[in-house]
């Protein structure tokens, strides 16, 4: 018989993505990725409490390779992120959520991942669907066809 300690041992997974010329190696615990976790940074970016997000991200960052001014190694803190341009963090969340899809061996029946990323706008998260759904493209204009 399974134990939920088992399904939830953390699960490291490396990522690495360029910002402006630099390489920043990044390792996140994907289990760590909840349900309640995707929901508490939201409710935050709803409340417009946008550290909320980089809360979310310090929670499941294990560790980069991101150093200061001084070549000192830089703790993924939430402190940390909330002092980092909105440009990185958007970055930082889509590669960890494109990572972050289960891969055919880990038994995927979807391509799809389980949650989208959590939002780092300003736009009110009451804007979108609640569910995390995306509104059909709009069908092209009747203008644009050829007369």
């Amino acid at each position: 018989m399974s134990r939920v300690r088992n399904i939830k041992q953390p699960k490291p997974v490396d990522l690495a993505f360029d910002v402006g010329g630099e390489v920043i190696a990044i390792v996140f615990d994907k289990n760590a990725m909840t349900p309640n976790w995707a929901q508490r940074i939201s409710q935050g970016a709803a409340n417009e409490d946008m550290l909320s997000v980089t809360k979310g991200l310090a929670e499941i960052i294990i560790s980069w390779d991101l150093l200061d001014e001084q070549e000192q190694p830089v703790s993924p803190s939430a402190e940390v992120l909330g002092d980092l341009p909105f440009d990185f963090l958007i970055k930082l969340q889509e590669r960890i959520a494109e990572a972050s899809v289960p891969s055919s061996e880990e038994g995927n029946a979807s391509s799809a991942p389980l949650s989208s990323p959590v939002p780092v706008s300003s736009v009110p998260a009451s804007s979108s669907n609640p569910n995390g759904a995306t509104s059909p493209s709009p069908a092209p204009s009747e203008s644009l066809q050829p007369t």
